[in-house]
């Protein structure tokens, strides 16, 4: 029942729906905050991948369950910039601790999102809010 749950509010939860995060009993202010995101270049070209590490340390008294997301936003060829969500990963983090989180995000165009040269950037998102982000440089494919 559990996975019907999470599969059911899984768009909420990409979008940052307050109500989707009390249902699950998941703070929407988490005692977290990033103490380090790093991205691996400050150039990638289309077609190629880049690499994220994030430092998560928890602030709070209590132990805290965070779900984190990436969302790269690029620029678009007509008109500004558009945006993806992507599902990172869930953890519990313990009053105090840091857990640094890793992930390859490959940037390529797929038929629904066509992407184009230009600065980007990557935004980190804990239980439906971006408390980080960082720029990068999208350059032509090779």
């Amino acid at each position: 029942m559990e996975f019907i749950v999470r599969q059911s509010l899984r768009t909420l939860v990409k979008k940052g729906h307050p109500g989707a995060f009390e249902f699950l009993g998941l703070s929407i202010t988490p005692a977290v905050d990033v103490a380090e995101l790093r991205l691996d270049a400050p150039a990638v070209a289309i077609g190629n991948s880049l690499g994220v590490d994030c430092t998560l340390r928890a602030t709070g008294t209590t132990t805290e369950r965070v779900v984190i997301d990436y969302v790269p936003t690029y620029p678009r060829a007509r008109s500004g910039h558009g945006e993806a969500i992507f599902k990172g990963t869930t953890l519990d983090l313990n009053p105090g601790e840091s857990r640094t989180v890793t992930r390859t995000q490959p940037l390529r165009s797929t038929a629904s999102r066509k992407l184009s040269p230009g600065t980007s950037r990557l935004q980190i998102q804990i239980n439906g809010r971006r408390i980080a982000e960082a720029a990068f440089e999208l350059l032509p494919a090779r």
